[in-house]
């Protein structure tokens, strides 16, 4: 009996808020989660959901004081409720204000709400079916077959509709990446030799988007150090046993130091010589192995996640919340790609790429320009989990992860293309 791994890996829209409020003889309060958070509460000018805890003693409502903020619901009895909060884009340049307020007999309270101008230009390009699957083709006694698919969704430089994903089933990895999962051990659950085991199709709509930097206000508010993104895109991350983010390699937290001076405290001031930093000093080549960031900065050279990697360990180790924007093109083109994004509260994302730069010497710093790439996720070091539970180390889950047991001869063959 034997086993092969094949691991086919290529290289709210409202911010937190919290307050509880008491009294002798009720408990009352709510929570926002869970972006980095502004007082008052500051929703994003993309618009969006964002989940309310709320905790209230007594029969409750609800009400909005503006028809661009509104709840899932606007009563309820006492007790313990998750609800939605609501906003929707804002098309202005100016910003806005709505109050939610939750109120009972005895206790009222109430949110302001502070939604900001709308920083993004967003262009829709065109609009692209893709297809989507993998096969294995195999002779012999296959035991298990177990395969996982990036599941893009939409956001704000693509959208995702007609999706079909046939009998995969859809899980959310602890790092918050959605996927699907195929896990077969059954004989009789075997397709055929060359027959998908696997496969989505969706319809993709495709947007160029540039940040209008002017309109950001206050690039200096405080980030909600607490909540559950600030954690997850500032700190370290390691995939077996290589450490692709690192915000605390000593060289890193040098230049760190030295460009946050160069840049008098000023976080988009601070990206942006970061981005220029990765353009002068790391160069263009691929490595397969040895892409720590320690590998990536003793020989200053490296792919577009490498060169991310490094321009993210940068952004975590002041603070900063960023993240890789991870990409695969449908054929015929075929190729991947990794872009990054750097946070700022109350406004969002907002990307880089001077891996393009670097080749097309247009300025990439705030804009993320087309092409015909698709957004699987925004993260490194992805787990992924099987039908019982057991955890996979994904990588970047750009393309395919799969793996198989048994004897014979085993051959993947994946089809990602456009169909029309």
């Amino acid at each position: 009996m034997k086993k092969i791994l094949f691991l086919l890996l290529g290289t709210l829209a409202l911010a937190a808020c919290s307050g509880t409020a008491e009294n002798s003889q009720n408990v009352y309060g709510f929570i926002l989660a869970d972006l980095p958070a502004n007082d008052p509460a500051t929703a994003l000018p993309s618009g969006g959901t964002v989940d309310l805890a709320l905790q209230w003693g007594e029969s409750w409502t609800a009400t909005c004081s503006q028809d661009w903020l509104s709840l899932s619901q606007d009563k309820g009895d006492p007790g313990n409720w998750t609800l939605q909060l609501t906003t929707a884009p804002n098309e202005s340049p100016l910003s806005r204000e709505a109050v939610l307020t939750i109120a009972s007999d005895s206790e009222s309270r109430q949110i302001k709400v502070v939604q900001h101008a709308n920083i993004y230009q967003r262009t829709f390009l065109c609009s692209k079916k893709v297809k989507w699957s993998f096969s294995w083709i195999y002779s012999g006694g296959m035991s298990r077959s177990l395969l996982f698919m990036p599941y893009p969704q939409t956001g704000l430089y693509q959208g995702i509709r007609d999706r079909s994903t046939g009998n995969a089933v859809l899980k959310t990895s602890p790092e918050g990446v959605s996927y699907l999962v195929d896990d077969r051990s059954t004989a009789g659950s075997f397709p055929s030799s060359g027959s998908p085991f696997i496969s989505q199709s969706f319809t993709v709509d495709y947007y160029d988007v540039r940040v209008d930097f002017s309109l950001i206000e206050d690039a200096e508010a405080p980030y909600d150090q607490t909540s559950h993104t600030y954690k997850r895109y500032t700190t370290q991350v390691i995939d077996e046993n290589e450490i692709m983010i690192d915000p605390f390699n000593v060289t890193i937290r040098q230049t760190a130091q030295t460009l946050w001076e160069q840049a008098g405290g000023k976080r988009i001031e601070y990206a942006r010589l970061c981005h220029r930093w990765i353009i002068d000093n790391i160069s263009y080549a691929i490595f397969e192995d040895h892409n720590s960031i320690s590998d990536i900065l003793n020989r200053m050279k490296g792919d577009c996640g490498n060169q991310h990697a490094v321009w993210i360990s940068l952004l975590r180790a002041k603070g900063i919340p960023a993240r890789p924007i991870v990409m695969k093109a449908p054929d015929p083109e075929g190729y991947s790609h990794v872009r990054g994004e750097f946070y700022i509260p109350g406004y969002g994302w907002i990307p880089v790429d001077p891996t393009n730069e670097q080749g097309t010497h247009e300025d990439y710093f705030g804009a993320f320009k087309y092409e015909p790439l698709v957004v699987m996720n925004y993260d490194f070091g992805i787990t992924g989990k099987d039908s019982k539970n057991k955890s996979y180390i994904l990588g970047l889950l750009q393309g395919m992860a799969v793996l198989v047991w048994g004897g014979g001869t085993y051959d993947g063959s994946e089809t990602f293309q456009f169909i029309d």
